[in-house]
């Protein structure tokens, strides 16, 4: 069994959040900024990546403080497959503001997962999680990388917390439990893997349903022996 994959979804999410949080620009140059943001959102929510890249890049153009339109680029970026350049535009963002929690979690998502870099991504994760100690995908994160790197009982932690912030949180509840089978409590293992499977149920994630239910096979026909 093995960690579950970050999810598409997840960057949709974001990415629309953060747009939506943004005030609303002060000056003509941010106005134009602003415009450029929105089609660009508008465009990713469409599936066209392309045109969303080159709204960002006209909103980065407009004006090149703004920070979401940095990281909304890194994000496109990011499923472009352009690591470097994303990284580069997540930097940005939070060159610019210091507390964009969510800029340093995409940072830290690349680095763990296209690159490998555990312990850069490590130190993103914990700066996402200093910024905003309520964001729970960067707990599930820090306890995917902490799990990699041989600390299984703080990839416990990161997941207990991250399920304590967001208790419907289905991937936590499988990486909990992936983990409680390594350290051989897999009783407890047992459980997370039934909620994870019902959580993945009632939220029509087929895959997790799968994943979840093999994992619940397994536990059974050990304890059986």
């Amino acid at each position: 069994m093995s960690i579950i994959s970050f999810l598409r979804i997840s960057l949709i999410q974001i990415i629309m959040i953060i747009a939506i949080l943004i005030p609303l620009p002060a000056s003509a140059q941010s106005a134009d900024a602003e415009g450029w943001l929105q089609r660009g959102v508008e465009a990713y929510n469409q599936r066209d990546l392309k045109a969303a890249w080159q709204s960002f890049s006209s909103a980065i153009r407009a004006d090149p403080k703004y920070a979401v339109a940095w990281y909304n680029r890194c994000v496109v970026n990011s499923q472009l497959g352009d690591v470097q350049k994303a990284l580069f535009d997540c930097e940005q963002a939070f060159g610019i503001d210091p507390n964009y929690a969510a800029a340093y979690y995409i940072h830290g998502l690349i680095l763990s997962q296209n690159l490998g870099e555990n312990n850069k991504a490590l130190q993103d994760f914990n700066q996402a999680i200093r910024i905003n100690p309520q964001f729970a995908p960067a707990y599930l994160k820090r306890g995917n990388v902490r799990s990699r790197q041989g600390d299984l009982n703080g990839g416990v932690k990161d997941y207990s917390q991250a399920i304590q912030l967001e208790p419907v949180y289905a991937d936590a509840y499988y990486n909990r439990g992936v983990l409680y089978y390594q350290l051989g409590n897999k009783d407890a293992a047992l459980q997370d893997f039934v909620k994870a499977l019902q959580l993945h149920q009632k939220q029509g994630n087929q895959a997790g349903v799968e994943q979840a239910g093999a994992a619940i096979d397994t536990v059974m026909a050990e304890k059986k022996e």
